[in-house]
């Protein structure tokens, strides 16, 4: 996943020349597509062309890239370990990480 990061510490998916928090030119960035739940919420009557009962998911990426929000089949909480699909219309998908095996 790429973006943008300014040395003030903001970070975007937006391709912004120059931070909107201080003003100063940013850089490229890139980050895993991974990331953190923060935040999760079901919806009853999903948009158009997904199936029943989807959330909308705030993930924080890989843990220290900007903040996106996903769709999702599955059931996530705060703290669930997602992976993430752009996919192509500007919009993403996340799925819950399997665990490691040990």
């Amino acid at each position: 996943m790429k973006g943008k990061r300014c040395r003030c510490g903001f970070v975007t998916r937006a391709s912004k020349p120059r931070c909107p928090r201080c003003g100063k030119v940013t850089s490229d960035a890139e980050w895993k597509d991974t990331g953190v739940v923060l935040s999760s919420t079901r919806l009853k009557i999903p948009p158009e062309g997904f199936k029943a009962s989807m959330a909308l998911v705030l993930v924080e990426v890989d843990g220290q890239g900007p903040k996106v929000t996903c769709w999702s089949e599955d059931d996530l909480t705060a703290g669930d370990g997602v992976a993430i699909v752009e996919t192509g219309t500007g919009t993403y998908i996340c799925d819950k990480q399997k665990p490691k095996a040990p």
